[in-house]
């Protein structure tokens, strides 16, 4: 197993709190896409999120590989977030992702309180991140990238 490093990118497009202890607040960010690195020198990257993951594939320079990324909303009592993002998996066939990306609508269509792992196209992953009682699965995306250095 081969470890990439993926930066994930966000634009905040709104934060509001009311400024109370306990008040309202909303954030909203706008997904602008990743970069996948092969070189771990890539987490400390300023300004964007960069996540380590295991592939099942060893991973070259310059080859094309496919990031799914999941955007979902979060929140508390007072308020709410949309936006968020995290990353499910990288594959090395759009087959792959595809099916990552199908079983994830499926899990959250048929089993919207259940938590636990997905395991589909030889990919395992978590689910519970958008799922939740202020939690909601908002878009998954399927990212082309080249890997990078």
């Amino acid at each position: 197993m081969t470890d990439l490093y993926v930066a994930l990118e966000s634009l905040t497009a709104r934060n509001y709190w009311d400024g109370e202890t306990y008040g309202d607040w909303e954030t909203e960010y706008h997904y602008q896409g990743c970069n996948v690195y092969l070189a771990e020198e890539a987490r400390g990257r300023i300004g964007v999120w960069t996540e380590r993951v295991e592939v099942d594939f060893e991973p070259e320079v310059g080859q094309v590989v496919f990031p799914i990324v999941v955007q979902y909303g979060t929140g508390n009592s007072f308020g709410h977030s949309s936006g968020e993002t995290t990353l499910v998996a990288v594959v090395d066939t759009l087959e792959k992702a595809l099916a990552v990306r199908d079983a994830i609508y499926n899990d959250n269509e048929a089993n919207r309180g259940g938590f636990g792992q997905i395991e589909v196209a030889g990919i395992s992953f978590y689910n519970g991140t958008w799922k939740g009682y202020f939690e909601n699965l908002e878009s998954v995306h399927i990212e082309t990238e080249m890997v990078r250095i």
